[in-house]
């Protein structure tokens, strides 16, 4: 009897670097698709015609190279610009006097700029859209929930955020708001971190932990929302202060706001 053997895992191709003209035709138009797809679905009755269009919207889609061309184009666009979600949101959590439990002086720093392993508790953090992981190199005080709806690597777990059930202290939504193509999906995606974050006053804590320990269950949970910036200072529809008014109207207080040349950071 022949032994039947398990079959290989699918390695992650590696697609050829994009031009950055390239990069932005691709990630233009794939936009744009996904906002006539979503057009079709809300504003014609189901039908043969409304198939018809859908379909055709998919096969454009397919034509770009779908999800994956799009992911690769998002990617590629970071590293030539230098830009690490993770980086710069661990370098936040560090001056964050609510996390600074995390980060005492007594826990010795590692190379990363972490801590050692060894501490009772770590920040709990969800990263949605995480094509890379990321936060990965930060696990000595960040215990991270990487997901994607089309990951890349075997640490992302494949998850639909809107479906996420769960309690984390900081959820990360890093340029993946501006993927949906609609305004009230949008919205709902930002509504749904206020459903998964909590304060650590929900964690039982001994109380004959030292002082820090204490401290760490008293943190109120945190988003981290980094869009392009023309979402705020070129729509038509959304300004800075019009995001800031909506985020309030969700219970979320702006702690922090930084805008580079091309991205802006609401925490």
């Amino acid at each position: 009897e022949e032994m039947t053997r398990k079959p290989k895992p699918k390695p992650i191709v590696q697609h050829k670097k994009l031009t950055k003209t390239e990069r932005k035709r691709v990630i233009s138009e794939f936009h744009c698709l996904l906002k006539e797809k979503q057009a079709i679905i809300s504003n014609i009755s189901p039908s043969p015609s409304r198939t018809k269009s859908i379909a055709s919207v998919d096969l454009r889609l397919k034509e770009l190279g779908g999800i994956n061309k799009y992911q690769d184009a998002s990617r590629q666009g970071k590293q030539q610009k230098y830009f690490d979600t993770a980086k710069w949101s661990f370098k936040y959590l560090r001056t964050c006097p609510s996390f600074s439990p995390f980060f005492s002086s007594s826990s010795s720093s590692s190379s990363s700029g972490g801590v050692t392993e060894g501490k009772k508790q770590r920040i709990k953090l969800i990263d949605v859209g995480s094509i890379d992981d990321p936060f990965r190199k930060h696990s000595a005080v960040i215990c991270v929930d990487a997901i994607d709806i089309n990951p890349r690597k075997p640490s992302v777990k494949k998850q639909n955020f809107m479906e996420t059930k769960g309690k984390w202290d900081v959820v990360v939504l890093s340029l993946v708001v501006n993927f949906l193509p609609d305004p009230v999906q949008r919205a709902d995606m930002i509504f749904q971190a206020t459903k998964c974050l909590h304060a650590r006053s929900e964690i039982n804590v001994d109380e004959d932990e030292e002082e820090d320990q204490q401290q760490k269950k008293n943190i109120p949970g945190h988003l981290i929302m980094i869009l392009p910036r023309p979402c705020v200072d070129n729509s038509r529809y959304l300004t800075h202060e019009h995001l800031i008014k909506i985020l309030n109207a969700m219970g979320f207080d702006l702690q922090h706001y930084h805008a580079s040349p091309k991205l802006v950071f609401y925490v």
